[in-house]
């Protein structure tokens, strides 16, 4: 994460890709994918280990918090594949932007669950305080709701913490999914070039690209 935003603020400071730059971020990218997948896993089972008492709240909150962090890395992977197509590759920047539209899809669904952990929870211990009423008073009580209520109560106050450090980004995702869909629907054309003057770039409505020459 620290690697890609450097090179992320190295590309605002000099408005292209270094060949240092783009070897950096080939070996972050990679990093990541390897990353992310194991932290999803680890998300998929975050309710069932947050229910057991054997497991320790504090391994959830963390597995929890790096999905979060991974997921918003690697829509800044997509951001940063379309700069480098409008520096290298202009014939791919339809296809870059395509895909970081649909990342930022995938991530606003993957946060609106792994900021939701606390509702699942809450939903199991109701479950078990409706099973207890059915009950009769000298039955023995199955489940220690007081201990789940008090894990639940710390993934709670995890939750508004990563929606305070990570929701401004989340919000910024969607204006940038509505404006790169903006940019779908029109006809306008990015037309550059390379010559002995240097890089130039503009786009325009005038001319239309076949995508299957």
């Amino acid at each position: 994460s620290k690697t890609l935003g450097d090179i992320t603020e190295e590309y605002g400071e000099l408005g292209h890709f270094t060949p240092s730059m783009t070897a950096r971020f080939a070996v972050a990218e990679q990093a990541l994918e390897a990353v992310a997948r194991r932290q999803e896993l680890l998300l998929l089972s975050a309710e069932r280990r947050a229910l057991d008492p054997k497991t320790d709240i504090e391994d959830v909150i963390r597995d929890v918090n790096a999905a979060g962090l991974a997921y918003i890395t690697e829509v800044q992977v997509h951001a940063l594949h379309l700069a480098l197509a409008l520096q290298e590759s202009p014939a791919l920047v339809t296809k870059r932007r395509q895909q970081l539209t649909e990342c930022i899809d995938k991530t606003n669904e993957r946060w609106s669950t792994l900021k939701n952990l606390s509702e699942g929870v809450k939903a199991k211990i109701t479950e078990y305080e409706e099973e207890d009423q059915k009950k009769s008073k000298f039955s023995r009580q199955t489940h220690d709701l007081s201990a789940l209520k008090e894990r639940r109560e710390k993934i709670l106050e995890n939750e508004k913490a990563l929606i305070d450090e990570h929701g401004s980004k989340l919000e910024a995702f969607k204006e940038l999914s509505q404006s790169l869909r903006e940019q779908q629907e029109s006809r306008a054309t990015l037309v550059y070039w390379r010559d002995d003057a240097g890089e130039h770039s503009f786009l325009t409505e005038q001319l239309s690209i076949d995508p299957s020459r």
